[in-house]
């Protein structure tokens, strides 16, 4: 391959590396956000009534200096709060009041943290539709479901369509659907106040930081 055609080849490589980067933004450092949550009409019709599992409908997030506090709100009143630094996910029981190294879903039918994380499979989705969502202009990324039967390490989101809707100026995310559920996204213009992890938090973070082991067992001693 002679030269011209290599420079070519790895400025269209650049071009749409970045173009996939700019599909969605994400904002960084210092920040405040509110995530408002609505399930479709059956998603528990399989359930009794005793059954059926309390669904979070409001999340409160913040992130400063690398420390990130979610403060998820329930439907039965409860309100469950988590922490998050270091990759190390804590979450206090809202029954309990215990706290526990959090596994890898906090609300049910979501994996991961409601971040920059969660729309990570973007850059694999189809090209975008302009489209109007929630009376604004954005672009809409849909990645088919995928088929087949899953194993147990795979990502149950993988197996429904998901949605994202993104802000066509600002590029901002403004919805995401993972087929059971939508999520809603409103960001603060403001920064947060420093956010202050609790020392029963806190010292749980340090025992498991101080420690090989990174168990989801660890729990806060009485």
């Amino acid at each position: 391959m002679n030269k011209p055609a290599a420079a070519l080849i790895f400025l269209w490589l650049v071009v749409g590396a970045a173009q996939a980067d700019d599909r969605i933004v994400f904002p960084e450092g210092n920040k405040a956000w509110t995530v408002n949550i609505t399930y479709r009409e059956n998603s528990q019709t399989n359930e009794t009534p005793a059954a059926q599992r309390p669904q979070a409908t409001r999340v409160d997030c913040a992130s400063f200096d690398g420390t990130e506090c979610y403060k998820i709100s329930w439907s039965n009143g409860q309100i469950s709060e988590v922490w998050s630094r270091d990759k190390i996910t804590m979450v206090r029981d809202s029954v309990t009041g215990r706290i526990a190294l959090s596994p890898n879903t906090l609300i049910p039918g979501l994996v991961g943290l409601l971040n920059a994380s969660l729309f990570s499979w973007v850059t694999e989705a189809n090209p975008a539709k302009e489209t109007v969502f929630e009376k604004r202009k954005a672009l809409l990324y849909e990645k088919p479901a995928r088929t087949g039967t899953p194993d147990l390490y795979s990502n149950s989101e993988d197996w429904n369509l998901r949605q994202a809707w993104v802000d066509t100026e600002s590029r901002l995310p403004v919805a995401y659907n993972n087929g059971l559920a939508t999520f809603y996204f409103s960001f603060q213009n403001t920064p947060p106040a420093a956010l202050q992890m609790p020392e029963d938090f806190a010292k749980l973070h340090a025992r498991i930081q101080g420690s090989t082991s990174r168990s989801p067992s660890w729990t806060q001693k009485p």
